[in-house]
């Protein structure tokens, strides 16, 4: 049985995919000791991108920065959860072996407000593509956007909902 946030939506859900913030991968693998690649891999990743793609990647990061920042603050771990008429942005909390509990409903949107979802294959850093999270945006008529990080072991559950959500 998977997570189900249903109660705090007030509606059947879909689908549901656990999210985190932009960067939480990176960090963390900040804080793991050299000997497995951990910080300096993806410096020498993102310079290698960085001289490689140009103007292109620098483009795709001011714009990935942009709506990250539109993102509302969920805290560490979150949920992408779609019903019959709406998207929601639920915070999450967890609770020992039994994984991910729904907390608090965040933000919605209706699902006619969607103008694209884009769920990327992993964050441009060559040396760490294989455990990078996915990025998935998905961006609203008002102008905002919501960027967030599907965890590779999720993405299954991240191209359903994104699927949802182009109709």
């Amino acid at each position: 049985m998977g997570i189900d946030a249903s109660s705090l939506l007030g509606s059947h859900q879909l689908g549901v995919v656990k999210v985190m913030p932009v960067g939480a991968f990176r960090r963390a693998e900040a804080r793991q000791p050299l000997g497995g690649g951990g910080a300096a891999a993806g410096a020498v990743g993102d310079k290698m991108v960085g001289k490689v793609g140009g103007e292109a990647v620098a483009v795709e990061r001011r714009e990935s920065e942009r709506a990250a920042a539109s993102t509302p603050d969920f805290g560490g771990l979150g949920l992408v959860a779609v019903t019959d008429g709406e998207v929601a942005l639920v915070s999450a909390t967890l609770t020992g072996m039994s994984g991910p509990k729904p907390h608090e409903l965040i933000a919605r949107h209706s699902l006619s407000e969607i103008t694209a979802v884009e769920l990327g294959g992993a964050w441009p850093h060559i040396s760490r593509v294989i455990f990078s999270p996915s990025p998935l945006r998905i961006s609203f008529s008002d102008g905002s956007a919501w960027q967030v990080e599907v965890p590779r072991i999720f993405r299954r559950s991240g191209k359903k909902v994104a699927r949802l959500l182009r109709g």
